[in-house]
């Protein structure tokens, strides 16, 4: 598999440096950062001076780690160009944008691929999306990664995660992740607190409905003050699973 990578910051680093042979073109609108990343990699990749010369290069696949921007700036002419496409700025993909590049996807044989990223039990909240009455999402993160300083912990947001991304499109892309895996944008409740006692990205998920019940709680090593190593790792695992043919979990 041939692997094409948009943004070149710490989770695209990553991504190319365990991929490393697999990766064959990058692209960052700072082009220092692809150039810099290019020179750490054994298996040397194109380093593209612009999108149109990324895309018009041979790949299968082209993973999206630079924002939700360059999600809607790309992303269709990635699935036009022939490509696959993987999204890690998943708070990109609002219901309407995201039936969009499903009809490109579709009309050009090419699939769209959305990473579980920082939290666990998605395989489970798929399995029973039908049956769900009702699901929160209950984010902690230490001050820092908001750019704040508080002696306590400070709700920062309460309602659902249509909003929780619009107001906190940095922090929050596994709100877009487990709506577009349970029951949409609008019924998906948030909550997101600054914690001054917690050093790791806490994200806890209750879902209930005829089923039971899914009560998970992730706590992330941290890459940044933004970024769980986890996102990065869901990332590879599922590349490393499209070359695979034992497939487990849903």
């Amino acid at each position: 598999m041939k692997i094409g990578i948009i943004g070149c910051g710490a989770i695209g680093s990553f991504i190319a440096k365990v991929m490393d042979g697999r990766v064959v073109a990058l692209f960052d609108v700072v082009r220092d950062k692809a150039v810099r990343l290019a020179e750490e990699l054994k298996f040397k990749p194109k380093v593209a001076k612009s999108f149109e010369e990324f895309v018009s290069l041979e790949m299968d696949l082209v993973v999206e780690a630079a924002s939700q921007k360059a999600v809607r700036d790309y992303g269709e002419r990635i699935l036009e160009s022939g490509k696959d496409l993987m999204v890690l700025s998943v708070g990109a993909l609002d219901e309407k944008f995201l039936k969009k590049l499903e009809r490109v996807a579709r009309r050009n044989g090419k699939r769209v691929y959305i990473p579980s990223g920082a939290i666990v039990g998605i395989d489970g909240v798929k399995a029973v999306s039908d049956m769900i009455a009702e699901v929160e999402l209950i984010t902690r993160k230490n001050p820092k990664a908001f750019g704040l300083r508080t002696e306590k912990p400070t709700i920062l947001f309460e309602g659902s995660a249509k909003d929780a991304i619009r107001l906190f499109p940095q922090n929050v892309n596994i709100a877009a992740t487990l709506s577009l895996a349970g029951v949409g944008y609008e019924r998906t409740r948030v909550k997101i607190i600054a914690d001054p006692d917690v050093e790791k990205n806490v994200h806890e998920i209750r879902v209930r409905g005829d089923f039971g019940e899914i009560v998970t709680i992730t706590k992330n090593v941290k890459m940044n003050d933004r970024t769980s190593l986890l996102a990065a790792l869901s990332a590879v695992r599922l590349l490393k699973d499209l070359e695979g043919v034992v497939v487990i979990g849903t």
